[in-house]
């Protein structure tokens, strides 16, 4: 017992060494801006190089290391980037916005130039790069303006390269295990500074932190994300009946993602808590209390999609697997439609958007089945495109289809189907082991994301997928390394 925990106290105390790194060199460099640089895209360049350049040291020293640091940034990133936005312009706040998407993609060159020839691909990993191919071929094709085609083919390429970026890390089991104790973690201090923000500091920390500047880089002075209401960003609110609501939004500045990015471990600490930590008191305070409390900020946030993934999670990893909790899922069930009816969300024209987003986008295959190009509907088309009526903008699948037609629609949902099945068939191959426990859990969660995908736009956005796709990677290559071992035992 005393060895279990003084291993788990080492391993949290080299979490957070890596990460008080990271913070001081950010710190330094913030420093820097705030004493000596006076031109606002230099400013951002001055953070963003000492930080991708500190990155790269410790990620090519160990791409543990590196993936540890990446599931800290992606949250936090928001927060940090309003702090310094008074000293950045709109070029340089996106520039701060790409450091997640700069990470994962020096951590997978540098994963594949390691480990390349030491992973076997698979038939997922095929339907994801054909989804890729054709979702490039619909980036080249398109007339949508440049900025426009490159935030939108983003989204899609976040999905490649953070999926294959756990496939290439080649983690031990040891090491995945310790990864999601590190993303555990990190959501856990993104927990309570949801509730820190949201119940004790109040408004005006959001002024002097800059949130209102930040929105107003990011999207447009005109654009709806940068409207003011109660002197924070007018998205912050919703209403309850025909009371407004000011959100839980935590250092992601954003109710809805950051209710889907809560979800991951919310049903973490429900179903696969014992392989974060084994000590009996520990699992029961992970279980009962830590779960209820990032149910209650899902609820805070009114983030009816983060609960619809967890919801569907546990339905999906329990019905499989356990039919005794069918009460429980009928009881889950129930309890998610009251908090539907009371926030109003039923009777919403919100509900509307997305289901109209989803028709309108199927409709769209009947009159251009090959889809108008990439950048011509979608979220990122609505916030950075010149027209901004009559695109579909809340479904996900929907913007697919209006962008790449039949066939981005079938390669998407042929990848998902494939991945989720291959990770909860896992445990056929290797039983009710950790690797079984770890598959069962990521192809719950990605069941989830997948049916939201088909009304909501933001259950495929990188904070929200890039836990559970770095999971669902390296378990994949942990379970062919140990059915590889097996077919050569047998053998022998």
């Amino acid at each position: 017992m005393m060895r279990t925990l003084e291993k788990t106290s080492n391993q949290i105390y080299e979490l957070l060494f890596i990460n008080f790194i990271l913070v001081f060199i950010v710190i330094l460099s913030v420093v820097f801006v705030v004493n000596f640089c006076d031109v606002s895209f230099y400013s951002a360049l001055f953070v963003y190089i000492p930080v991708m350049l500190l990155f790269f040291f410790l990620a090519n020293k160990n791409i543990y290391y590196g993936l540890v640091i990446l599931v800290a940034i992606v949250p936090i990133q928001p927060l940090f980037s309003m702090f310094i936005s008074q000293y950045i312009d709109m070029m340089g706040a996106k520039v701060l916005v790409s450091i997640k998407e700069s990470m994962v993609f020096v951590l997978l060159v540098i994963a594949c130039t390691k480990n390349y020839y030491k992973v076997k691909l698979i038939s997922v990993d095929y339907f994801l790069i054909i989804f890729f191919i054709i979702y490039s071929i619909a980036f080249v094709l398109s007339d949508a303006p440049l900025f426009v085609r490159l935030v939108s083919y983003r989204e899609g390429a976040m999905i490649v390269m953070i999926y294959f970026l756990g496939r290439y890390s080649n983690l031990q089991l040891k090491e995945l295990k310790l990864l999601m104790l590190s993303m555990f973690l990190v959501a856990s201090g993104v927990l309570a500074f949801g509730f820190v923000e949201r119940f004790l500091v109040g408004e005006s920390f959001w002024g002097y932190v800059g949130a209102l500047l930040y929105m107003e880089l990011k999207f447009g002075v005109d654009n709806p994300g940068a409207w003011v209401m109660g002197g924070v960003p007018s998205q912050w609110y919703s209403y309850i009946g025909d009371v407004p609501y000011r959100r839980m939004v935590s250092s992601i500045g954003d109710a809805p993602t950051l209710s889907r990015y809560l979800a991951f471990s919310m049903l973490l600490s429900i179903v696969c808590y014992s392989v974060i930590i084994s000590d009996k008191v520990g699992k029961i305070f992970i279980k009962y209390v830590v779960s209820t409390l990032f149910f209650l900020a899902m609820l805070f946030s009114i983030g009816r999609g983060g609960l619809l993934i967890a919801l569907v999670g546990i339905m999906f990893f329990n019905f499989k697997y356990n039919k005794d909790m069918i009460f429980y899922i009928g009881l889950l069930i129930l309890i998610f439609l009251v908090y539907m009816s009371v926030s109003g969300y039923i009777y919403s024209p919100v509900l509307s958007r997305h289901v109209a987003g989803l028709l309108g986008g199927m409709q769209s295959l009947l009159h251009d089945p090959f889809g108008i190009g990439l950048g011509t509907s979608g979220q990122m088309a609505v916030l950075y495109g010149e027209q901004k009526t009559g695109l579909v903008e809340e479904s996900y699948v929907g913007s697919l289809a209006i962008q790449i037609g039949f066939s981005g629609v079938i390669s998407y949902v042929v990848f998902m189907v494939a991945l989720i099945r291959y990770l909860s068939n896992t445990i056929k191959f290797v039983g009710g082991n950790a690797v079984g426990l770890i598959s069962r859990f990521s192809s719950a969660f990605m069941f989830g994301v997948f049916l939201t995908s088909f009304l909501a736009n933001s259950s495929i956005s990188p904070i929200v997928i890039i836990n559970v796709l770095l999971v669902s990677g390296s378990i994949i290559t942990i379970r062919e390394k140990v059915e590889h071992k097996y077919v050569q035992l047998q053998k022998k």
